[in-house]
């Protein structure tokens, strides 16, 4: 078992999920089963809340605390996601490139 990220003793998942990753819904709403897997399309993340599209909803976007991850995603590809705050520096040659 993993290190599960939680708020106030209640699972989150991840909000830089990447494409791919699995999470289990914790609601019940519309076609959100309570319980049911689903894959993540992307994650949008913002100052105070994050997006969440999944592949089997397309278009459809979702609160992340509706969400606990199935199993954990290797920490070091969080800075993989585009709203990763060490994004930015990880690819400055490309943004200088496209500034120029």
């Amino acid at each position: 078992m993993w290190n599960q990220q939680t708020i106030g003793g209640t699972p989150i998942m991840n909000i830089y999920a990447l494409p791919g990753y699995k999470v289990r819904s914790a609601i019940s709403r519309g076609n959100i089963k309570k319980g049911n897997e689903y894959t993540v399309h992307h994650t949008e993340v913002a100052a105070s809340s994050t997006d969440v599209f999944l592949q089997e909803l397309p278009g459809t976007r979702f609160n992340s605390v509706n969400f606990d991850d199935v199993s954990p995603q290797q920490a070091d590809l969080n800075r993989c996601h585009p709203d990763h705050p060490n994004w930015i520096f990880q690819n400055i040659a490309e943004i200088v490139k496209w500034i120029k």
